[in-house]
């Protein structure tokens, strides 16, 4: 047989002659699967934890099943919908990667899975402290507010408060940095988070002044 719909069939035989008809057959049945569906790109410009997993419609579909995952082979998936819609609104998602799947399924049985799509929510900016440097020399600490969610942290110096020549001073997953050894003048920090998901926006910026060194008197000679 060829182009059955989709759903669960059920079939039963029984033998004719002049004689007449004979009994029916115990029956047996057949599942035959619906179609995997299109999942759509996932749009979420802003990186915030709110967005659309939106799907292709399936002929004879009954329901659909969504699966999530932090990683793209899927090794520890949730269901995070299942129903008739094809459809889901994301809410409330923490920051990082999620991947995205879906099929259809009905009383033949369930599809198979749709494309892979993901989705990056980025983490928060973290605020930069005030830097202390009272005594003006090359030597302070850089610090910031711990952002849940970060895989590192990216700070970057110049000595021009609109940064149009930054330097990466530190990458790494600790929330302050030491400077040493700075030379004079004032310099002009900023920070973001970073993980799966994205980079955060920077944080508020701080400066701090770095005073010239002292000069050195040579001696004073007074030859008689």
């Amino acid at each position: 047989m060829s182009g059955r719909a989709t759903g669960l069939w059920y079939y039963r035989v029984r033998a004719s002659s002049a004689g007449g008809d004979s009994p029916w057959s115990n029956w047996q049945s057949v599942g035959v699967i619906p179609a995997a569906p299109v999942l759509a790109n996932i749009e979420n410009d802003d990186g915030d934890g709110e967005y659309l997993v939106d799907w292709s419609n399936v002929t004879g579909a009954a329901s659909y099943q969504l699966e999530e995952d932090d990683n793209a082979a899927f090794s520890s998936p949730t269901v995070v919908y299942s129903g008739t819609a094809s459809e889901f609104q994301v809410s409330g998602q923490g920051t990082g990667r999620w991947y995205y799947r879906v099929r259809a399924r009905n009383a033949g049985g369930d599809g198979r899975w749709s494309n892979i799509e993901d989705v990056g929510v980025i983490p928060a900016a973290p605020v930069l402290d005030p830097i202390e440097n009272d005594d003006r020399d090359g030597e302070y600490l850089v610090d910031w507010s711990d952002v849940a969610g970060a895989a590192s942290y990216w700070v970057e110096e110049d000595d021009n408060p609109n940064f149009h020549s930054p330097t990466v001073r530190y990458n790494g997953v600790d929330s302050q940095f030491r400077v040493s050894e700075q030379g004079p003048g004032e310099w002009y920090y900023r920070v973001q988070t970073r993980n799966a998901g994205g980079d955060s926006p920077y944080s508020n910026s701080e400066s701090v002044a770095v005073g010239l060194p002292a000069p050195v008197l040579d001696d004073i000679s007074n030859p008689e």
